[in-house]
């Protein structure tokens, strides 16, 4: 018994690495896909000293027409919230003024993600739950 004790440490290592180590890629039983019957066109040769690109400038690519899933927040048009005590109604209209398709509380010491949201609404609250600023992101 108390050598398989000993023995305990190693086999849980084994089995967290294993657990860790991706499945084998799936064999595919079906036929490989045919060769393309024309061939490709070779691509233009430039010069030697002119930058080879691969893909047009950003600058000629249009830009999408805004949407209602792309809105952008505005919270210059959320800071009548800013000084009042937060509720859902509040809050729900400080959305809409802004614009912002979500809006989050934010209380002190929460953990919250940090990835940029440009269509959220953040409302941060102090310990007494006043609005202590308004922002997007």
């Amino acid at each position: 018994m108390l050598r398989s004790l000993h023995r305990l440490p190693i086999v849980m290592a084994a089995l967290t690495l294993a657990a860790c180590t991706p499945p084998p890629a799936e064999e595919t039983t079906a036929a490989p896909a045919a060769a393309p019957s024309s061939p490709q066109p070779a691509a233009p040769k430039a010069a030697a000293d002119e930058p080879v690109l691969s893909d047009p400038p950003a600058a000629s690519l249009p830009t999408p027409a805004p949407t209602e899933e792309m809105a952008m927040c505005d919270a210059s048009k959320a800071q009548f919230a800013v000084r009042q005590s937060y509720s859902v109604t509040l809050a729900e209209q400080a959305r809409v003024a802004a614009g912002a398709k979500i809006v989050r509380r934010l209380v002190p010491g929460q953990m919250v993600t940090m990835e940029f949201s440009p269509q959220r609404l953040n409302l941060d609250t102090d310990a007494a739950g006043k609005v202590t600023a308004a922002r997007c992101g």
